[in-house]
């Protein structure tokens, strides 16, 4: 927050002499200006109010697994991919590419609203409500990379609710993936955002299988449920990698 009634949005921060240090989400990229220009006293209000929303938020998310885990239902594991290739019992998400599947995990996500310009930053699932945003995945590369342009994914539910995926291709800009204009996935609208077909089947209770309706390009995915929640919306994120090769090439996380 500046004094003259302004403010710069900002990732992080710092003071060096009479000179501040911050990462502009708005040129991705560190920038420099006085310290003297800072009004501390409203910045360290924002921060102090934002703190609180996000330890809310967080409470939220963790009282919504806790009651999605409280009644398991049993899961039959025999469950195949592929002959002689099983899905694991547990309830997640699941990539089968190149004859192995491999376990996705959810990825740590920053959330931007275009009206506003407020910044969230929260390991997913995001709250938020219906307006234009954009989601942005630190870093550059999913852990998890695949050579399979033509995977399936398989999604286990613990309370046998039935997901609504899609999967985004991100743009990479900087240090971060991009998920654009996500606002349309809440709406049920067209989708703004950069996303592969997907056809869903319902393969057990509980248990759903995602195939695609044409091949993957190399890039970095984000393999996405958005949930209707009373009070607002959230958005699950779990990211995966394309990289260049061949069906036969071999799925592996590192």
């Amino acid at each position: 927050m500046l004094k003259d009634g302004s403010f710069q949005l900002v990732r992080e921060y710092k003071v060096e002499g009479d000179r501040i240090h911050y990462y502009s989400l708005d040129s991705h990229q560190w920038e420099e200006m006085p310290s003297e220009l800072v009004d501390w006293d409203a910045t360290h209000k924002q921060e102090d109010e934002e703190a609180k929303e996000k330890a809310d938020s967080v409470a939220k998310i963790r009282a919504l697994d806790k009651a999605r885990t409280a009644d398991m239902i049993d899961i039959d594991a025999s469950l195949e991919a592929a002959p002689g290739v099983f899905l694991p019992q547990q309830e997640g998400v699941f990539v089968y590419a190149s004859n192995q599947v491999s376990e996705l995990s959810q990825a740590e996500t920053d959330i931007k609203a275009d009206t506003g310009r407020i910044v969230k930053q929260i390991l997913v699932p995001i709250p938020i409500v219906p307006s234009r945003r954009n989601v942005s995945i630190k870093g550059t590369r999913a852990k998890t990379r695949i050579t399979d342009a033509q995977p399936e994914f398989y999604v286990r539910t613990a309370d046998a609710h039935e997901p609504r995926m899609e999967l985004i291709h991100a743009k990479v800009k900087g240090y971060e993936r991009f998920l654009e204009n996500i606002d349309s996935l809440f709406k049920r609208e067209s989708v703004k955002a950069d996303t592969v077909p997907l056809q869903r089947w319902i393969i057990a209770h509980g248990v759903f299988r995602f195939t695609l309706g044409q091949p993957l390009d190399p890039g970095e995915y984000a393999f996405t449920e958005v949930v209707q929640e009373e009070g607002g919306n959230s958005i699950y994120v779990w990211d995966v990698g394309v990289d260049p090769g061949n069906s036969a090439a071999t799925a592996k996380t590192k």
